[in-house]
């Protein structure tokens, strides 16, 4: 590719990510025009591994996405807030995909952060903040099942060998007993 087609492709990709605040995604859900541009992106990372890309032209695009890691800053930031403020103002309860279009984002919103989570891509910045949403709301993001602890029926606990099963039934109305001994 000559330097031209280079500094072409280039201005796409920091058109992209200064509209959408956003790194392009190879998804086959992303339109064509934004894979384009990530497989480009992830070519010229490849090549200034590789050394074959001059590092000059490399800190253009980490310019650029250092910009817009900012802006993702910030948007993170931003939603984290109103889910802050949805869950004071629901007494904890988890956002339903179903009911309006803010909670329906939040909703979403969440299940990201978990899947993120899970792909072990999720700063530990972040899950210390949403950690924090459990000990102010009793809203445990990191459980699909999303139930508050204090609504919880049944609970469970586990009986060491020293302790009085007896005992642990006069508590518990409902008890489930699985032997692990098997």
């Amino acid at each position: 590719m000559n330097i031209n087609q280079w500094f072409k492709r280039f201005e796409e990709f920091e058109n992209f990510v200064e509209a959408s605040g956003r790194r392009p995604s190879r998804s086959d859900t992303a339109p064509d025009q934004e894979r384009y541009i990530a497989y480009w992106l992830k070519d010229q990372i490849k090549y200034y591994k590789s050394g074959k890309l001059d590092p000059k032209l490399y800190e253009m695009i980490e310019n650029v996405l250092s910009d817009s890691k900012t802006k993702l800053d910030l948007a993170w930031e931003t939603t984290y807030e109103e889910l802050s403020y949805f869950l004071r103002d629901n007494e904890g309860r988890a956002p339903k995909r179903e009911t309006n279009e803010q909670e329906t984002r939040l909703a979403y919103w969440v299940k990201d952060q978990r899947k993120y989570h899970d792909k072990n891509i999720l700063s530990d910045d972040r899950i210390e903040k949403l950690d924090l949403l459990k000990e102010k709301y009793g809203f445990d993001w990191r459980l699909k099942g999303r139930i508050k602890e204090s609504d919880a029926k049944f609970k469970v606990k586990s009986i060491t060998r020293d302790e009085n099963l007896a005992e642990v039934l006069s508590d518990n109305q409902n008890v489930s007993i699985h032997d692990k001994s098997r």
